[in-house]
């Protein structure tokens, strides 16, 4: 029932959370004991967040502002960041990226059936016998959990850092992050839904998608364009989570760490999800349709109207609803909890 594909991918993305919590940890050493033992000359510059750091060597050491030295600090290789740690900035985002493809990989494991029920009514395929027809729950899985690994790692590391390192507001972060996995990920979500809408039987192979591709590249990227036009409401979530998690701060409070701050970051994620996926929706309907048989829009808006009026772009909906919650909060709870394990 589950490809060699799909295997692989679990197996990579198991292998990679494995390597990142063994890559992790941090060094904690006495300022005198180093600076009595350092060779060689050391410099001194200001750091962006205003502290004076020392560089001896290889290593950072930290003084405060008035110039006095810190008896003891937690030190690093590489480029201190504003919230005060000494990992470097690019060990950093590899911690960022390892955390939301792990979260990625978790959320996508436990929702897919929803999400492909989803797909299903969206193309208006059959579904009257989904449940009994367990071979049809997984179609696709392999190159959904590569592109949602890849393009959540992307699009975190880019949110994360022009919204923390750049100080940019959480809607233009959201906005640079969702393009930016976009552009990566539309080819894997095209293969994504070729495979999952395939008849039963005729199972769509990736060597046979790499021949359709070879032969007309243009088709890895169909329905791009609607995920431009997505992005505004794409862009909308990342701003619609924060509000609504700094909103449950009084009624969730919490620790960093702590049980009640996931519970928090799932519950905003979403309740974020819900809200956005009602205007995005329609949006990724002609998405589909577009991907699976490569009509023009405009012919596609014209079908869809015909077949149903207004609410036939929202087939699949309630589906999508119940897959984004789940998948959502399960995604934003593991992500907080896998970067900040391996971060401590």
């Amino acid at each position: 029932m589950v490809s060699k594909s799909t295997f692989l991918v679990v197996f990579l993305f198991l292998c990679e959370g494995l390597a990142f919590g063994q890559a992790r940890y941090r060094e904690t050493v006495n300022y005198d004991d180093a600076l009595s033992n350092a060779q060689g000359q050391s410099q001194s510059v200001k750091s962006r967040s205003g502290v004076n750091v020392v560089f001896i060597d290889d290593i950072i050491i930290e003084e405060n502002e008035d110039g006095e030295d810190e008896p003891e600090r937690t030190i690093n290789n590489g480029i201190d960041g504003n919230d005060g740690s000494k990992s470097g900035l690019f060990s950093r985002h590899l911690t960022r990226v390892a955390a939301a493809s792990m979260a990625a990989f978790f959320s996508t494991l436990g929702t897919y059936p929803f999400d492909q029920l989803r797909t299903l009514h969206q193309y208006g395929a059959d579904t009257s016998n989904y449940w009994l027809e367990p071979k049809r729950w997984l179609r696709g899985l392999s190159a959904q959990l590569m592109a949602s690994g890849i393009t959540s790692g992307i699009g975190m590391v880019m949110y994360d850092y022009f919204k923390d390192e750049r100080g940019w507001s959480p809607l233009l972060a959201g906005a640079v992050g969702t393009m930016s996995a976009n552009v990566v990920g539309t080819p894997l979500f095209v293969t994504r839904v070729q495979k999952s809408l395939a008849p039963i039987g005729q199972p769509y192979t990736w060597r046979e998608h790499l021949r359709v591709v070879k032969a007309k590249p243009s088709i890895a990227y169909r329905g791009n364009a609607m995920n431009m036009i997505g992005l505004i409401p794409q862009s909308a979530y990342y701003e619609t989570y924060e509000r609504i998690n700094g909103g449950l701060k009084d009624y969730i409070p919490g620790e960093p760490g702590t049980a009640s701050e996931f519970l928090r970051h799932g519950l905003a994620a979403g309740s974020a999800r819900v809200v956005v996926s009602g205007v995005s929706f329609p949006i990724e309907t002609v998405r589909v349709l577009r991907q699976k048989d490569g009509m023009s829009y405009s012919d596609i808006v014209t079908k869809l109207y015909a077949e149903g009026g207004l609410m036939r772009f929202y087939a699949g909906y309630p589906w999508s609803t119940l897959r984004a919650v789940q998948g959502t909060a399960l995604y934003f709870s593991v992500y907080h909890l896998l970067k900040k394990q391996m971060t401590d």
